[in-house]
């Protein structure tokens, strides 16, 4: 998660005395008032204002009450006093702490503690020099010692001997001072001026820094910085041991880290030194470059250690990557740089504070650009300091503050107002709902490192993320929707006068701004933590919808109720407050609070933020009874009304996902306001006005406006093919309302309404034109698949197929049935062939498989190099086609009433059914169908022949009415019986089709194939082969006629063959 900068009150005010002051304009007719804060690690703060200096505790805070500051009379000066000439120290961490201040011109003042009434005071014989500062030197048991500096470079040393103020005695030796001897004249210093010019002008001194192990075999402790060189010096020895130049290779190293050696020598960059801390056993600068022609400075952040200052080079140098609108302008010759301070709060954290602005750069990279953070401030800045791992900022309005990097979003006052709130939710303390909520307030408080270190324990003890999404979800909800903790009204329970509308309504837009500002910390921590994707799996517990949704969702439903109470607030709206009552009173009552007269229905419907979506379906019932009897126009204003609800649903809605800190979840992803309840609503409600604008024309102009926001919200809840050929848009489309029709069409993809108008309403040329501007306008949504669909559904093939492109070559591959014209326009006629028959054997009925088979011969035929057997495999199939064909229209229209294609076996069956002369030689005809195909050379081919041609002879066999000539000739004489059986047997079906078979136009040899292998099969299945006389005339009248029918046909194959 990105982390911004942030400036954070510490929450403790000033005391009043400096309010007052601050209070006051900045400037009067006289001069500027100099005024200058800063803070102790002890916890104390100083404030500077000319003459006189407040101190006061800013760790000991007392809610609503300001701190108590000592004030100090500083001694009289006829110059401006500076901060950096203060010292207030604690150096037992108990009690109050003194304090030391001398004046430019050398008065010094100690209060050996700040609740001194008589301070003691000392003059410095400074030779008419300006104290610049005093710092801390050493602090021993018997006495504290402390380095003056002046402006022009001389040092002092100032001892204060402590039993001499712990006995409550101030003796004139109880403070001394002396001159360390340490000054401007330094032959290191000459030589300096000699070397790099600027000697004309001695250079101020600017600050002086007390530093361990640097130079230690030199018993360097002090390092004076000016403003373009540096002295490391010895207080000890009261000389200079080392003298560093700016100008030399502290601006070589600059110039190669910025890739600028190539710099004419005559245009050399002008280096001046900002600050300098101690750094890493270093000294750590911060240095500002004025390039030649360049109206704004660059900074750089430049590490000495003793080795590299022995080796004349920087330890690291690192570029400040600041903005160009973020930097300063090059001052004039005469004016020095502005206030600069440069902090380090932690060994990898930089912290450089401006006049307007700080900047803070993480982990810098050596030699090279670090990138940084900015955090500007429009209020006066009267200090900075770094205490506690932090630096700190003192702002003229907002105090001191800390710097530091939170969350982005995260509201800095959230622990401080909510702390009492958060703090006394009741939870078993062994329970793990109680390790969420502690690590939650860790992060509200802005204590992110331990947060991150709870955070890592308490992961260990669940399972799973999981009971962890629970946990959060269960904590979300009972922050939504618990009973308002700062609201006495909820803990009264007898008769009282009810507040007024006025007072009451802002009173539940608080709690509601409340519950916002927890339910945004909520989602910040989620993000910090980075759980939104451990969060984003679907549950049981929630129905199989995730937590993340579930959190989203709360999320919107406090949105929608904040904007929903602040419009029945506003406007009377009779209808929703019945259904809001109504609601109220089933909250009331679970709650057990129906002593309460004090609450409104307000009240209780906006505590249960999480249930918001049952007031829509309520409102839906007060519409559906009020509505009854109404005139036309009471009909309208219950429906705008009613409207008006669900567009505030809508706008809350819109407003949270619109916040960037909110949770995103995908479009597809179950909730609330997509839900088949919910949406169901919406529709109906759209409907209804539709219904109602419809069935009496007249001006509905305002009403259908406001209908948009419900249209557009439906729309935007549904799936982008739920929304082509949308009835939302349709609605309008018809009511002639195109233009509003099209833009939702445009808007939410209903491309299909879009080519629908393009075809019904606009000429050749201009349907042309629009089309090929949707395909670039929606060239990312697919829409030129929508409309090669469009194609396709509504038979427009040649349209479809003067489409160009790999798009349109990959949609007609997955349609085969238009795809072959293509193929056959580009004459790939064995595509084409391969396409047809695919889809001929899939074909739904007989003739349309007949047709596509048809057209497969002809791509076959028209290929450069023909394959016979296929072709020919082909044609057997279109023969068997025709042999369906052939099938008697009654047994067609009762065994395949939908024509769809039938097997060899299945014709064979319908021809067979027929049981007539014609049918038994259909039956036959039809096995022709497949005796040259490659089926008929296997095994299996041969055998399923077979079994057709025999059932085809012994179903003729048993067409004859053998029954009843038995009975028949059971009655006559054996002679009698031979012969009136005999005649039957010549008018049977099996001799008229061994007759009409011989005369049968095919081929003597198909002929031959379709004769039984043998007439004994024929012979089993003779019903009356019990009775042995007429057995023995059928098989004899069997045999001669099959006998008779092979000779006839092979007289007729040698005629042929002659």
């Amino acid at each position: 998660m990105s982390l911004d900068l942030c400036i954070d009150p510490l929450g403790c005010e000033f005391p009043g005395l400096v309010n007052e002051i601050l209070s006051l304009p900045t400037d009067n007719n006289d001069r500027s008032m100099v005024l200058a804060c800063s803070i102790t690690p002890e916890g104390f703060a100083y404030f500077l204002c000319n003459k006189v200096l407040y101190v006061w505790s800013y760790i000991t805070k007392e809610k609503g009450i300001n701190p108590h500051a000592y004030r100090l009379n500083l001694p009289t000066t006829g110059l401006n006093y500076s901060i950096n000439s203060i010292v207030v120290a604690n150096k037992d961490h108990t009690g109050l702490p003194s304090a030391l201040a001398i004046s430019p011109e050398g008065l010094l003042r100690y209060w050996p503690s700040i609740s001194s009434s008589v301070p003691k005071d000392k003059e410095l014989s400074l030779n008419n020099e300006v104290v610049l500062s005093v710092i801390p030197y050493s602090d021993e048991d018997h006495v504290t010692r402390y380095i003056l500096a002046t402006t022009t470079g001389s040092f002092y040393n100032i001892d204060i001997f402590k039993e001499h103020f712990s006995q409550g005695s101030a003796a004139d030796g109880a403070i001394t001072y002396r001159s360390i001897g340490i000054n401007s004249s330094s032959l290191t210093r000459r030589m300096t001026s000699v070397i790099f010019g600027g000697g004309q002008k001695k250079q101020a001194l600017i600050k002086t820094l007390v530093v361990k192990n640097f130079f230690a075999s030199n018993e360097a402790d002090l390092v004076a910085i000016y403003q373009t060189s540096i002295e490391i010096c010895s207080a000890k020895k009261a000389n200079v041991v080392k003298t560093i130049d700016a100008r030399d290779y502290i601006l070589r190293s600059y110039l190669k880290t910025a890739k600028e050696t190539d710099v004419d020598p005559k245009r050399l960059p002008n280096i001046y030194i900002a600050d300098v801390i101690h750094y890493n056993n270093g000294l750590l600068l911060l240095i500002a470059v004025s390039k030649h022609r360049v109206p704004t400075l660059s900074f750089a952040l430049v590490h000495l250690t003793e080795q590299s200052v022995n080796d004349n080079a920087a330890n690291f140098v690192t570029l400040v990557g600041l903005p160009p609108q973020h930097r300063l302008p090059v001052p004039h010759s005469d004016q020095p740089l502005p206030k600069i301070n440069l902090y380090t709060p932690t060994s990898t954290n930089f912290i450089i504070v401006f006049p307007t602005m700080v900047v803070s750069l993480e982990n810098v990279d050596a030699d090279a650009e670090s990138l940084c953070d900015i955090t500007k401030f429009k209020e006066p800045l009267l200090g900075s300091a770094c205490v506690n791992q932090f630096c700190q900022v003192i702002l003229r309005k907002n105090g001191i503050c800390d710097v530091r990097h939170l969350p982005a979003g995260f509201e800095i006052n959230f622990w401080q107002k909510y702390k009492e709130q958060i703090e006394s939710i009741d939870t078993d303390t062994n329970s793990h709902f109680e390790m969420v909520r502690k690590v939650f307030m860790l992060f509200a408080s802005k204590n992110l490192p331990e947060a991150r270190s709870k955070f890592l324990q308490m992961i260990k003890t669940f399972g799973d993320y999981s009971e962890l999404a629970e946990f959060i979800v269960l904590m979300t909800k009972g922050l939504l929707d618990r009973i308002p903790p700062n609201d006495s009204r909820w803990k009264e329970s007898s008769n009282q006068r009810t507040r007024s509308t006025t007072v009451r309504s802002v009173s539940i837009t608080s709690q509601l701004e409340d519950k916002a500002a927890h339910y945004k910390m909520i989602t910040m921590f989620l993000r910090y933590f980075g759980l939104f994707d451990k969060l984003n799996h679907p549950s049981k517990t929630f129905n199989g919808r995730s937590a993340l949704t579930v959190l989203s969702e709360y999320g919107e439903k406090l949105y929608a109720m904040t904007i929903t109470i602040a419009m029945i607030s506003q406007f009377t709206l009779p209808s929703i407050e019945t259904a809001i009552k109504r609601l109220a009173i089933e909250i009331q009552t679970s709650l057990r609070m129906m002593d309460n007269t004090i609450l409104t229905p307000h009240d209780y419907f906006a505590k249960e933020v999480t249930s918001f979506d049952a007031l829509i379906p309520a409102v839906m019932r007060v519409q559906q009874e009020e509505i009854k009897g109404k005139s036309r126009q009471e009909q309208l204003s219950l429906f705008t009304e009613v409207l008006s609800l669900y567009n505030t649903v809508i706008e809350g809605t819109h407003f949270y996902k619109s916040q960037d800190w909110t949770i995103a979840v995908n479009r597809d992803e179950q909730i609330w306001t997509n839900s088949q309840q919910i949406l169901t609503h919406f529709n109906r409600q759209f409907n209804l006005i539709f219904d109602f604008v419809e069935s009496e024309r007249g001006n509905y102009e305002n009403i259908l406006k406001k209908l948009l926001p419900i249209s557009r919200f439906i729309l935007s809840q549904q799936s982008l093919y739920q929304r082509n050929r949308s009835s939302i848009i349709q609605r309008f489309y018809r009511f002639g309302k195109v233009d509003i029709a099209l833009k939702l069409a445009e808007e939410y993809f209903d491309f299909a309404t879009l080519i629908q108008h393009c075809y019904e309403k606009l000429p050749d040329v201009e349907r042309q034109y629009q089309l090929e501007k949707y395909k670039t306008q929606f060239k990312n949504e697919n829409f030129d698949i929508f409309l090669f669909e469009y194609y396709r559904e509504h038979g427009l093939i040649n349209d479809l197929l003067e489409q160009q492109g790999d798009r349109v070559e990959d949609f007609l591959s997955k349609h085969d049935e238009i795809n072959w014209i293509r193929n056959i326009e580009r004459r790939e006629y064995d595509k084409a062939k391969e396409t047809l028959q695919s889809i001929a054997y899939s074909a739904p009925n007989a003739s349309r498989k007949k047709t596509l088979l048809s057209l497969a011969k002809l791509a076959a035929l028209c290929e450069d190099q023909q394959n016979p057997e296929e072709i020919a495999q082909i044609t057997n199939n279109l023969i068997l086609l025709k042999h369906q064909e052939n099938i008697s229209p009654d047994i067609a229209m009762m065994l395949n009433p939908t024509n769809i294609p039938l097997s060899l076996e299945e014709i064979v069956a319908a021809d067979i059914a027929e049981n007539t002369a014609e049918g038994f030689l259909k039956a036959l005809i039809a096995l022709t169908s497949i005796m040259d195909t490659r089926e008929l050379k296997t095994d299996i081919g041969m055998e399923m022949v077979e079994k057709l041609r025999n059932r085809i002879w012994i179903s003729v066999v048993k067409a004859a009415d053998w029954q009843t000539i038995a009975k028949e000739v059971s009655k006559l004489s054996n002679e009698e019986a031979y012969e009136r059986f005999t005649k039957f047997l010549l008018t049977t079906l099996l001799a008229d089709v061994m007759q009409r078979f011989i005369d049968y136009s095919i081929p003597p040899d198909c002929k031959l194939e379709l004769l039984p292998k043998s007439t004994e099969p024929l012979k089993d299945v003779f019903p009356l082969k019990n009775n042995e006389h007429a057995r023995h005339l059928f098989n004899e009248f069997l045999d001669t006629n099959m006998e008779h029918v092979v000779r006839s046909i092979e007289k007729e194959a040698v005629q042929e063959s002659q």
